[in-house]
């Protein structure tokens, strides 16, 4: 009787660690850091001047909490055009794209 607690004890347990939610990711911190980074090569940077290029919804809630300037979607397959436009302010079909979309924005 004790050996099956222990085992439903030991599997209540991993349940437990698979529900404990990650810590978020703080947009602001690490655009700050790019930022900082891009100051050390290129003099000063400011968020807003800065684009975020992702595939996915949460990449574009990432840019906008850190309050970068432009955010590109990207269809790599992960998610359709149409589910991207409605989180990004510009979405490209591919990557090869971005050259001259970022000569525009000069």
């Amino acid at each position: 009787m004790s050996g099956d607690r222990t085992r439903r004890g030991a599997r209540a347990r991993r349940r437990r660690r698979r529900r404990t939610p990650r810590p978020a990711t703080n947009g602001q911190a690490l655009a700050a850091a790019v930022c900082r980074r891009c100051t050390l090569v290129d003099n000063a940077l400011a968020p807003a001047e800065v684009a975020i290029i992702g595939d996915s919804a949460a990449d574009a809630r990432m840019g906008r909490a850190a309050g970068l300037g432009l955010a590109i979607g990207v269809c790599t397959g992960a998610a359709p055009a149409a589910a991207l436009e409605p989180h990004f302010d510009v979405v490209i079909a591919s990557v090869a794209e971005l050259p001259g979309l970022l000569d525009l924005r000069d």
